[in-house]
């Protein structure tokens, strides 16, 4: 079995756990509403790691998460933003995503230039 093999059915078995719960959490009426605000920014991720990687399960579950995050986005929280966040937690997400973005930078460069 391959490595993208792999991949695909983890991505498949976290995508079949992910519906179960949607249809548990809505047998027993939990009036919960998803964020879809994290269903967008995981689209946005999603979906260009699985066309770089060429993982079909990948970049269709972006799709899907990335156009429900945007035909949603009127429901997106906006309790916190940032002008709201103290100096401290700004600095915690800013080292954040300095370090996401690092590591995929060093991702994409791995991918293209040693594999």
């Amino acid at each position: 079995m391959t490595t993208l093999t792999l991949i695909q059915i983890i991505l498949v078995i976290i995508l079949v756990v992910f519906l179960i719960s949607i249809i548990w959490l809505r047998k027993s009426r939990m009036n919960r509403t998803p964020n879809f605000k994290a269903l967008f920014i995981l689209g946005l991720t999603w979906l260009p790691m699985g066309l770089i990687s060429d993982i079909t399960v990948l970049w269709t579950t972006g799709l899907i998460f990335f156009i429900i995050g945007i035909v949603n986005r009127k429901k997106w929280d906006q309790s916190t933003r940032w002008t709201d966040l103290l100096p401290r937690e700004k600095k915690i997400k800013l080292t954040f995503v300095i370090i996401t973005s690092f590591l995929m930078i060093i991702f994409l460069l791995l991918y293209f230039f040693v594999i």
